[in-house]
């Protein structure tokens, strides 16, 4: 085993530390919670909300969403959950269009997670992939809306989709 890998080992524990440490709650459509005490009162933490599904829309909820996690007096960090749509094209439009709807809404940038799943859903050419998530990262960096970004996947996924060797370490967290 060499450095390189002890470090990357490390480093993935460690993100997976602090990424679960404080009890991510995932709030999808079907999921809201009518009462946004109990929101902050039960969970205290990280709120993924879904923002962009896989077939390129946005949730229809995400507004609403939104403003039941973020009460007034809410420390709960907000972070957007992106399932980027290949097979839609146009990353730029895509994340632009949750930013449209997020941006009002916010009173600071926030962290985004990219889920990348379903082999099916993506090109079988590995690199075209590639250059589909670095349009599509480029668009959340340029982006008002989003200051820092990691991707949330499991090892088959991200190497049927991005290929083995494919990493964005140095730029984005990576959790399995």
């Amino acid at each position: 085993i060499n450095a390189e890998y002890m470090g990357m080992l490390f480093l993935f524990a460690f993100i997976s530390l602090l990424a679960f440490s404080h009890g991510a709650t995932y709030i999808q459509t079907n999921d809201l919670i009518d009462d946004p005490e109990c929101l902050h009162d039960c969970y205290q933490m990280r709120v993924r909300i879904e923002a962009l599904r896989a077939d390129g829309t946005i949730d229809p909820n995400l507004e609403n969403s939104w403003k039941k996690a973020r009460t007034k007096d809410s420390t709960n960090d907000m972070a957007p959950v992106l399932f980027p749509c290949y097979k839609c094209g146009n990353p730029e439009e895509q994340v632009k269009k949750v930013c449209s709807i997020l941006y009002p809404l916010m009173t600071y940038s926030v962290y985004v997670f990219i889920e990348i799943k379903d082999p099916k859903a993506w090109s079988s050419d590995e690199l075209q992939n590639q250059r589909f998530i670095h349009k599509f990262t480029d668009a959340i960096k340029s982006s008002p809306c989003f200051r820092y970004y990691g991707f949330i996947t499991t090892k088959f996924d991200w190497e049927e989709i991005m290929g083995p060797i494919y990493s964005h370490q140095k730029t984005a967290y990576l959790v399995y």
